[in-house]
């Protein structure tokens, strides 16, 4: 199957959600400021989080048919 990019950035949905989170993450990390926006999506991801929601969904990091979640799953599939 081919990976599903976007025709503008040539990357997939998910790649940029994680990209998001890696972001959101450096910022916290190093002290960095964070934009409302940014605020406003950690706020609601863990609330849906703490009442249940799949994490990966909350953070909207789920992988679709086909794609690949990890640098390792891209890995294996460019290496056959």
């Amino acid at each position: 199957m081919t990976k599903r990019k976007s025709p503008d950035l040539n990357y997939s949905r998910l790649e940029l959600a994680q990209y998001r989170l890696r972001k959101i993450a450096h910022a916290l990390e190093t002290g960095g400021s964070l934009s409302s926006e940014e605020i406003n999506f950690l706020i609601e991801a863990l609330w849906r989080v703490g009442r249940g929601e799949d994490a990966n969904k909350a953070f909207e990091v789920t992988a679709r048919r086909g794609e690949r979640r990890t640098v390792e799953q891209i890995r294996r599939r460019d290496s056959h």
